[in-house]
């Protein structure tokens, strides 16, 4: 399958992706000043990613079983899990500023908006767009006034937690119907199968985006729940 992607959602999401990126990249740099070694193994792991997807390592295998995506998906959902409960994921977080890692949600804005282009154009299934069962845009809509109002000492601690934790659930929803609907897995009924995920750059999703969405919540909630 070559699917002819346009080139504005092509550069477009990549734009997205870069700048996302770059933006992390460079608070880890000026927050660890001392520790240059995280900013490149950052630099390497976003490189590695975008270079496989254009080189058509997952394309190429589309329809088998396990999808090859996963072989980078389930890597990048494991270090998550560390840092959801290691004490370096700890140390991390608490030296990343609570507005930073909320504001920094509003991207997720730009990934709907790309989303729901590729849905129209069927190259991927609706049902991971707003206009179907994808709500994830509301985090990353209400992201500028949740940063805005925590800086303001406007939103109570409780309301912090809620929002993160709804922030989790929907995110943890779209990749759940993204993963039934993968070639190869199709457990949920879509309109075309999830295969776009495979393309460079938008393996950079589940690659990087995804992972970034989780940790700023984890987090987040590391330092809310910290007495």
């Amino acid at each position: 399958m070559n699917p002819v992607i346009p080139q504005m959602l092509y550069y477009s999401f990549l734009i997205l992706s870069i700048g996302t990126f770059i933006l992390v990249a460079r608070k880890i740099r000026k927050t660890f000043p001392e520790h240059r070694s995280y900013v490149n193994g950052l630099i390497v792991w976003f490189l590695a990613q975008y270079l496989l997807g254009k080189l058509g390592v997952f394309a190429l295998g589309l329809g088998e079983m396990p999808p090859r995506i996963l072989f980078i998906v389930v890597p990048n959902f494991l270090f998550i899990i560390y840092l959801a409960f290691s004490s370096a994921g700890k140390t991390i977080a608490n030296h990343l500023g609570m507005i930073f890692l909320t504001a920094m949600q509003s991207f997720r804005i730009g990934v709907e908006l790309v989303l729901l282009q590729l849905a129209g154009g069927e190259l991927l299934p609706s049902v991971m767009s707003v206009e179907g069962r994808n709500f994830d845009a509301l985090i990353g809509l209400t992201a500028p006034l949740i940063a805005y109002l925590y800086r303001k000492e406007k939103i109570s601690r409780k309301a912090m937690i809620g929002w993160n934790v709804a922030g989790l659930v929907l995110v943890t929803n779209v990749v759940v119907h993204g993963i039934l609907s993968m070639p190869g897995i199709e457990v949920i009924e879509t309109n075309v199968p999830n295969f776009i995920i495979s393309y460079a750059p938008f393996n950079l999703l589940p690659g990087v985006l995804v992972p970034f969405a989780y940790v700023f919540h984890i987090f987040s909630l590391r330092k809310l729940l910290t007495p």
